[in-house]
């Protein structure tokens, strides 16, 4: 068919609209996306739970070994918003 041009700015212009969204929902969603993002790994882990609140990521249970816990350390502080990470992972034997 080929390339078309438009004028970027004409339309609606619902996307700039302002939303508010409570922290606790950005909380989720953050906990969301790391804890797809840690499956997407295919790592080894056995049993990891994340937990959001605000900049800080909580990752609890258990890895395989040092280099899984790093990786799923790294992709959790490789997040948007999160500028901490508080990991209780236990390595199992």
């Amino acid at each position: 068919m080929g390339l078309f041009d438009f004028l970027s700015s004409a339309g609606e212009d619902k996307l700039t609209a302002k939303v508010e969204v409570s922290q606790d929902r950005i909380n989720e969603l953050r906990q969301q996306n790391i804890t797809r993002k840690i499956a997407t790994l295919g790592l080894p882990e056995r049993s990891v739970s994340v937990a959001v609140d605000g900049e800080v990521a909580t990752l609890t249970g258990s890895a395989a070994d040092q280099a899984t816990l790093e990786k799923i350390v790294l992709c959790a502080g490789n997040q948007h918003g999160i500028g901490k990470v508080d990991c209780r992972i236990t390595l199992l034997p």
